[in-house]
């Protein structure tokens, strides 16, 4: 059997680049299952508002949401490597065979921790492969609504319950041609900037995460990694890679793996979450206030086997 679990490229630049003081894993919580943020006294550490399940504190508990929304154009298995290096080169998938192959993205909705299969239209050829290669849109949607053991501060209300509202961000915090973005600041002058609304009767909807850059500041459309891991942001043609942020619009991961398919395989993809949600938080000393400002995108796990 050929067996390989993923973590997808949004794990390494998420945890490379983080912007937030995140815990490492899901925050503590009350017997009734609400998170505890912690108002902090004059002089102590920003930082401090939760504290994980491992002891560590920092801002941002990470936690499942409630659904998580990918898109999909390609899933499939290569001969040869389709990644092509430099701004505006054409990426080969001429030796792949795929799964799943379509012009337009296919909708897929993970929900909670359960395992989600990914609907496919194509099979693979009998053969030996060298590389996998995933791309999908550089957009990643979620939907949360979370409770904590005291009063949180949201876009238009305060309250114990907090929850994502329809809104877009950019991760690297670029300017994208004809997208409204958000940039999450704290603070009373600033809650239209926020992307979680809290009171009382959570209402929540869908929050988009656009991955316009793979570096930390600056546009780069690709990244290569040890281990035979290689990710390219691409034009919306699928196959050019892109030279701006406003024109990419998907995103290309190829990893090295051998598989074999034989005329008797049978194989599994399936996606599914851990904590994939990093959920913000800022305490302002002044106001003496604890804001909710986003959540943000973290990684999904793949499952791909054949056997």
């Amino acid at each position: 059997m050929n067996f390989c679990r993923l973590f997808s490229f949004f794990c390494i630049i998420l945890f490379c680049n983080s912007a937030f003081a995140e815990t490492d894993s899901a925050c503590t919580r009350t017997a009734g299952g609400a998170i505890i943020a912690n108002a902090l006294s004059p002089g102590s550490d920003d930082a401090a508002i939760v504290t994980d399940i491992g002891g560590e504190t920092g801002s941002s508990c990470k936690e499942v949401p409630d659904f998580y929304k990918i898109n999909f154009y390609k899933f499939g298995l290569c001969t040869a490597n389709p990644y092509a290096t430099g701004s505006g080169s054409t990426q080969d998938f001429s030796s792949c065979s795929f799964l799943l192959n379509n012009d337009a993205s296919v909708e897929h909705i993970i929900t909670g921790l359960a395992g989600s299969p990914l609907a496919t239209n194509g099979d693979l050829a009998t053969g030996t492969y060298n590389h996998l290669v995933m791309v999908l849109k550089n957009r990643l949607s979620q939907q949360l609504t979370e409770t904590f053991n005291t009063t949180i501060t949201g876009k238009t209300g305060a309250g114990t319950t907090c929850w994502t509202i329809a809104s877009t961000s950019a991760y690297g915090g670029g300017s994208i041609s004809g997208e409204t973005l958000i940039s999450p600041q704290p603070g009373s002058d600033n809650r239209a900037t926020l992307g979680i609304d809290c009171g009382s009767t959570a209402d929540p909807d869908y929050t988009t995460e656009i991955y316009e850059t793979l570096g930390d500041g600056s546009f780069d459309a690709d990244m290569e990694e040890d281990a035979g891991l290689r990710v390219a942001l691409l034009q919306a043609d699928g196959v050019t890679k892109a030279t701006t942020i406003s024109n990419a619009k998907q995103i290309m991961i190829v990893m090295d793996a051998a598989y074999t398919v034989t005329e008797s395989s049978k194989y599994s993809l399936g996606f599914k979450m851990t904590a994939s949600s990093s959920f913000d938080l800022n305490y302002q000393h002044s106001e003496t206030k604890i804001y909710a400002l986003k959540v943000g995108a973290d990684p999904f796990q793949v499952t791909f086997t054949i056997n």
